[in-house]
């Protein structure tokens, strides 16, 4: 089993020179990974979740070892309860997992690398039996308002009817990114060029 060491593992990207960045200099692959976390952490917020669930998401899947709850109070600066926070909750949606080492008593943790099926987890226990329920309940509107003739009840099936095939097609792509997720690896490609060999129809 490989070592690990006991010091914060640090993200390593390349061994590119420092670049600038805002302006600024910066000591070069350390940086530009805590860059990419805080975009990460705003990726997450923009859908919903905590800007720090997705830079310590982040933070170790760059990472080229695992990493205690202590690296990462050091890497992030964030508090001990804080990150205690997070990690339960990553590890509750499969983002992450523990792992114990032999010579170590401390919990360690690295990201979940398969990307597509953390998303498909998402979508599966998060998204899609909200965007399921407002589809039965439009539906079950739209079903009911077509006994009515009256002027407001057409204008009110006109409104919905849009809300309700939104919902569908959210509905119809979540469903295959979680299919995809758990076929064989050439599925995700073959959905790539399906997706990409649409044509929409003006």
């Amino acid at each position: 089993m490989a070592t690990v060491s006991s010091r914060p593992a640090r993200p390593r990207i390349s061994n590119a020179s420092p670049i600038e960045i805002d302006g600024g200099r910066t000591d070069g692959p350390d940086a530009l990974a805590r860059e990419s976390a805080s975009a990460m952490g705003r990726f997450f917020e923009g859908f919903g979740f905590r800007r720090h669930l997705g830079r310590t998401w982040m933070t170790l899947y760059l990472s080229d070892e695992p990493m205690t709850q202590s690296h990462l109070q050091t890497e992030l600066g964030l508090s001990a309860g804080m990150v205690s926070t997070l990690l339960k909750e990553l590890v509750s949606w499969g983002a992450v997992r523990t792992r114990t080492l032999p010579a170590s008593r401390q919990t360690w943790y690295e990201s979940e690398t398969d990307l597509l099926a953390y998303v498909s987890r998402i979508l599966d226990r998060r998204d899609l039996p909200h965007v399921q329920e407002l589809d039965r309940v439009v539906h079950r509107v739209i079903t009911e308002l077509e006994a009515d003739d009256s002027r407001a009840a057409r204008r009110l099936r006109r409104k919905l009817e849009p809300i309700r095939q939104l919902a569908r097609l959210y509905e119809s792509m979540a469903s295959l990114i979680i299919r995809l997720a758990s076929g064989p690896a050439g599925s995700i490609r073959r959905g790539i060029q399906l997706v990409r060999g649409l044509r929409v129809e003006a």
